[in-house]
């Protein structure tokens, strides 16, 4: 019996099914982080700066090449 206002056709038991499967991924996949995701997020972030640090560097190279 369905008692919801959604619009597919699932009744609520399956509603609920689906979002404990949806739950068992999420856990899985917070439970798998570890160090390797924190060396890549580390090494992101340290890309992300050198770029930024960089680019700043080009353009304030680029005002010798200005002409006068």
């Amino acid at each position: 019996m369905r008692t919801h206002q959604y619009p597919v056709d699932l009744t609520d038991e399956q509603i609920e099914e689906f979002g404990r499967e949806l739950d068992a991924i999420r856990d899985e996949v917070f439970d798998d982080r570890g160090e390797r995701d924190r060396a890549y997020i580390l090494k992101v972030i340290k890309t992300q700066r050198t770029l930024a640090v960089s680019a700043r560097f080009v353009i304030y190279a680029s005002l010798f090449f200005l002409p006068a």
